[in-house]
């Protein structure tokens, strides 16, 4: 008896593989850029309105990708890496923010931000670790050079190369 399709087996449909992949890469990532121009564009005015001080914008910043890692955290088990995805966007997020709130708004001094690239570094080593992911050790490692490098009061060469060598441990 040959085979032949009945009603009642599945039929592929080029159409819904078609919609999968526009709602899945067309309207995801246009409604992300979409929302993040919204809110630069938000943020801009009311900077430029003298409605947020530069502590608000830090504050904001920070709460942004806290909430960025928080989503990806809780859905770190999910489908096509999504979570994994959220958690360095928030990560880098958070380094960059910390690079702007010393270099641009002037909120806290270079130890600070040295001290505050160091314990996001250690953080994405350990989840690197944890996770068994090379993208979070890779971050982890990059932010602790980057701080070991960033210029602090005081040329300490022996704290560089500490730091360097703390960065470091855990990769052995």
């Amino acid at each position: 008896m040959p085979n032949h399709k009945t009603d009642s087996q599945p039929v592929d449909n080029k159409v819904d593989d078609l919609e999968y992949k526009l709602g899945l890469t067309g309207l995801l990532r246009g409604g992300a850029v979409v929302t993040i121009v919204g809110l630069i564009y938000l943020v801009a005015l009311a900077a430029s309105r003298h409605q947020v001080s530069p502590a608000m914008q830090f504050a904001g910043e920070i709460v942004l990708c806290l909430a960025f890692m928080a989503v990806g955290f809780i859905k770190r088990n999910e489908k096509e890496e999504f979570g994994q995805l959220m958690v360095g966007i928030g990560s880098c997020g958070m380094f960059l923010s910390f690079a702007g709130g010393h270099l641009y708004k002037h909120l806290f001094s270079g130890e600070t931000l040295v001290g505050l690239f160091l314990c996001l570094s250690f953080a994405n080593l350990a989840f690197g670790q944890w996770r068994a992911s090379r993208s979070f050790v890779a971050i982890g490692m990059i932010g602790g050079f980057i701080a070991a490098m960033m210029p602090m009061h005081r040329f300490n060469p022996s704290l560089d190369a500490t730091l360097q060598f703390l960065v470091l441990v855990p990769q052995r």
